[in-house]
């Protein structure tokens, strides 16, 4: 660590207010590297003996904690930082199941897993299963009770618009609008009966290519 990035890190700590959580692994190279910093600088073992400052030291554990069960101790430990209260964070993403084939459905789909062990309730306002031409419900299960689906009107405008060529301009700019107009309408009662602390956006759907 260069004593410049030393020197920040301190003072960004230092004018930092809030709680803070220090998880290091004991088979990770860096986490050891910071630990030693700390031994030898005063300013550092002042900021970490203060009681809004947490430390807990996974054993064994690498850089990543690419085991289950140290990610499980690490939501854990983080989810504990909560005191109890349950924040909101409204995720708009298309791709969620029962839609199949596509790495996003994957991103969203682990960030509503885990969020509610750290103290995240989901609100997910995702298209109606409609709009999707590869679906199944595979993955239904694993949305987990804590979260809250809202599902907006859509439809796939190949298929459903695709009727004869003349209306291939039209299908271009059907598919954006299947999202934004009926999303914002499906979205006001997830976000206002339950206001969130934060805000997240999948990937938006491709556009067809031109003929």
């Amino acid at each position: 660590m260069t004593p410049d990035l030393h020197a920040r890190l301190l003072h960004a700590m230092q004018a930092f207010q809030g709680r803070v959580l220090f998880i290091f692994s004991s088979a990770d190279l860096t986490a050891q590297e910071f630990l030693d910093m700390c031994k030898a600088s005063p300013s550092w073992q002042r900021l970490l003996a203060k009681p809004s400052v947490q430390q807990h030291t996974l054993d064994g554990a690498d850089h990543t904690f690419s085991r289950r069960a140290w990610r499980d101790q690490v939501a854990d430990w983080t989810g504990g930082m909560g005191g109890g209260m349950v924040k909101r964070v409204l995720m708009v993403a298309f791709h969620f199941p029962p839609l199949r084939g596509s790495s996003g459905i994957q991103r969203a789909l682990k960030f509503v897993q885990y969020l509610p062990a750290l103290g995240w309730q989901p609100l997910v306002l995702s298209a109606h299963p409609r709009a999707y031409v590869n679906q199944g419900p595979d993955q239904m299960a694993e949305i987990p009770p804590e979260a809250v689906v809202k599902r907006a009107f859509a439809i796939d405008a190949g298929r459903h618009l695709g009727l004869a060529r003349p209306l291939l301009r039209l299908h271009r700019l059907a598919r954006p609008l299947r999202q934004l107009v009926p999303g914002r309408r499906a979205g006001r009662p997830v976000a206002g009966a339950q206001v969130p602390a934060r805000k997240w956006s999948g990937a938006p759907t491709r556009l067809p290519a031109r003929p």
